[in-house]
């Protein structure tokens, strides 16, 4: 899948609350309005609610989850070796469709964030099959 930014968004200001009031409490900020960015997994709360996308920005390892609301698809076809899985963190269930490394280990978000190099290799390996589908659209 893959989308661009609608419009741009200013980097949040303020307590969370007033963050979240004003539609800022995210990483929105850091996307390029009009640049194509490979989504590497749709979340959605239980029912369709909530539904966000999780996408590397900026080169190296910047993952973040954004709301989808921010973002216009321009492609949206799923990877054939993506997969679904439900989880349950803090009482609230959702739904995760990401390739299985992604989907199925709750932790591997963040050892990649804490730079295990194991699991940036994973990544790394998704990503340049991913990423050139993105730059295709450029």
């Amino acid at each position: 899948m893959i989308v661009k930014l609608i419009k741009p968004v200013k980097e949040g200001t303020g307590t969370f609350a007033q963050q979240r009031e004003q539609g800022t409490d995210n990483f929105a900020y850091l996307c390029e309005p009009g640049k194509p960015y490979f989504v590497y997994e749709i979340t959605e709360g239980k029912g369709g609610e909530d539904q966000s996308y999780g996408i590397n920005i900026r080169g190296g390892i910047k993952f973040k989850s954004i709301p989808a609301r921010y973002f216009k698809i321009l492609d949206n076809s799923i990877p054939s070796d993506w997969e679904e899985e439900t989880r349950n963190d803090y009482g609230e269930e959702y739904v995760i469709q990401s390739f299985p490394e992604m989907a199925h280990d709750k932790f591997f978000y963040d050892r990649l964030m804490n730079d295990d190099p194991k699991t940036v290799e994973v990544f790394w390996s998704y990503a340049q099959k991913y990423e050139k589908a993105a730059r295709d659209f450029e």
